[in-house]
């Protein structure tokens, strides 16, 4: 499928070196802290999964997935043997503000948006990181090389152009589940209810 070619151009772009697959093992930490809703938009934490390659010192490599995409989707991907990720790179699987587990603020102004990134860089203490994402992720990604340019070592964007959305089928079919969402009565309600509304409406599980 698209996904999976994506994910493979990926690999040729990052590993242009053949390594010999030794049997090392790979170190995966998650940040499970909850998200806040902040009142200033400097406040702002981005959260996800870290992989630690196999080496120290390390360069590495940020990732922000697509809309309602979850960062353990890209797991398997970057940690497959195959991919040589672990040998090159320290991959960061992140989520932008008002997605996953990141905080909340009531703005997407694409500037705020990436210095919420250079703050992560700041708190993982990494000083330069190549950034890469898929469709807003990927928006995001160019962002941060355009207003942090000197943070960035490279960029790589999957599915995302400078086109109007509107008329694509995925935009359509998110489009079509917010304005279902914004009907589903919250108050009086259980969540074993909305899920049984979720599960009937929203065919794709991945968009639950």
């Amino acid at each position: 499928g698209i996904q999976n070619t994506n994910k493979e151009m990926l690999t040729k772009i990052v590993n242009k070196r053949v390594h010999p697959l030794l049997s090392y093992s790979i170190h995966i930490s998650h940040d499970r802290a909850p998200a806040q809703t902040v009142n200033d938009t400097r406040d702002v934490t981005l959260r996800g999964t870290k992989i630690h390659g196999y080496f120290e010192d390390l360069p590495n490599l940020i990732f922000i997935p697509e809309v309602m995409d979850q960062t353990g989707s890209w797991l398997n991907f970057f940690t497959d043997p195959k991919n040589r990720f672990p040998y090159y790179r320290n991959v960061h699987i992140i989520y932008p503000r008002n997605f996953g587990n990141s905080d909340r603020y009531p703005s997407f102004d694409m500037e705020e948006m990436a210095n919420d990134v250079v703050r992560y860089m700041w708190k993982n203490k990494i000083s330069t990181a190549c950034l890469a994402g898929h469709g807003l992720g990927a928006k995001l990604a160019l962002a941060v090389g355009c207003y942090h340019h000197d943070r960035v070592t490279g960029y790589i964007g999957l599915d995302t152009s400078p086109m109007d959305q509107r008329y694509m089928e995925p935009f359509r079919e998110l489009r079509k589940y917010i304005e279902f969402l914004h009907q589903v009565p919250l108050n009086g309600v259980s969540r074993s209810q909305i899920e049984a509304w979720l599960t009937e409406y929203v065919e794709d599980r991945k968009w639950r």
